[in-house]
């Protein structure tokens, strides 16, 4: 490459606008420039380390627009949305292909990392949620796990929560999710519990990738079933129906098997309709009779509900990709998805050190 002279250069900084001169490279045949001070700078698209840190603080709690609004009022800077939108789509790009590698890298006996010390009890849900699409009554289905820990001996709230999204096939979200949690010491962790609804595709994830682990219906959703279930024989309000329904409740959670199934009996026959649900119904719990044993886990101090998850779908896609009139393209979407997983895990300021781009 061969050397230009000084040239100008705009910046926009969390101060305001920056010019100043720098040498400036070029190759002989003229394809492309190149400056190795504005790579030390780590710039991108004109703007300063700390700018973008604002950006992408901004973009993953707000829309474009107001995101741009709100660093106007706080420090006097403007920037158009798209700019804003340019910048932060980036770095969740980033985001999501050092995610990519790191998942390569641990699905490669040659390149994994040594296991690190995990904690003594670790969680991972799993939920999903649906982010809109441009084109009119379009979804993507986003996926969501958050791995937390806590201490048995000490108080059961949650502590070092993660978020970790994909709006991906199924296989490729169960190795994100694993390689996450790898990295978090799920493999030497004492105890691992895995929670989820009962949708079978986050059962075979789970038995993919975390087959040592605790297994649990969440027992809310266990729950719904049971009140679907009664509509066979009482209205929505019959007490009656409710009263049954709490019972088959309070037999489930106590570990009273038998009686629970045989509490199914009182469900009425008399169509071929009512047969195939009744069916249903009890099916579902003797497919997951395994990971139902409420009783056992409440002993043991265990989580039964997966609400860290179904607070997971809120906090990732409900406040920011579902807010009035958003509609995504799949780029978009995914990129934001993980600036917004960024920001709830606290990793917002490492974002511009994953890329020194001029």
């Amino acid at each position: 490459m061969r050397s230009r002279g000084f040239e100008k250069k705009w910046v926009v900084s969390q101060l305001g606008d920056i010019r100043y001169c720098r040498r400036y490279y070029v190759c002989p045949d003229g394809h492309g420039g190149y400056s190795p001070f504005d790579k030390r700078l780590g710039l991108y698209k004109q703007n300063s380390l700390g700018m973008q840190q604002w950006i992408n603080f901004a973009c993953a709690k707000d829309s474009f627009e107001e995101a741009v609004e709100t660093i106007k009022v706080f420090s006097g800077v403007h920037l158009s949305s798209k700019s804003a939108q340019e910048v932060s789509e980036h770095f969740g790009e980033l985001i999501d292909k050092k995610q990519n590698e790191e998942t390569k890298c641990i699905f490669n006996s040659k390149t994994r990392p040594k296991e690190p010390n995990g904690p003594k009890r670790m969680y991972i849900e799993v939920d999903g949620a649906h982010v809109p699409k441009r084109e009119k009554d379009k979804w993507n289905e986003c996926r969501v796990g958050v791995i937390f820990e806590t201490s048995p001996e000490e108080n059961r709230r949650p502590k070092n929560i993660q978020y970790v999204s994909g709006i991906e096939h199924i296989d490729d979200f169960g190795k994100r999710l694993f390689a996450q949690a790898y990295l978090r010491g799920c493999t030497t962790a004492k105890e691992v519990i895995f929670l989820g609804d009962g949708a079978k595709v986050n059962w075979s994830l789970a038995e993919m990738h975390f087959p040592n682990a605790t297994h649990i219906v969440d027992f809310y959703h266990a729950s719904e079933h049971i009140y679907e279930a009664r509509l066979l024989k009482w209205d929505e309000e019959n007490i009656e129906g409710k009263n049954w329904a709490e019972k088959q409740k309070k037999r489930l959670k106590t570990g009273k098997w038998d009686a629970f199934i045989n509490g199914f009996d009182v469900l009425p026959v008399k169509t071929e309709w009512q047969r195939k649900q009744k069916s249903k119904a009890i099916n579902y719990f003797l497919n997951n009779k395994s990971r139902m044993q409420y009783k056992k886990y409440r002993d043991r101090g265990f989580y039964i509900g997966s609400g860290m998850a179904e607070s997971g779908c809120k906090q990732v896609v409900t406040r920011r990709m579902r807010i009035t009139g958003a509609r995504w393209c799949d780029y978009g979407a995914k990129a934001i998805i993980q600036i917004r997983c960024a920001y709830l895990n606290g990793d917002y300021r490492k974002l511009p050190i994953l890329s020194n781009s001029a």
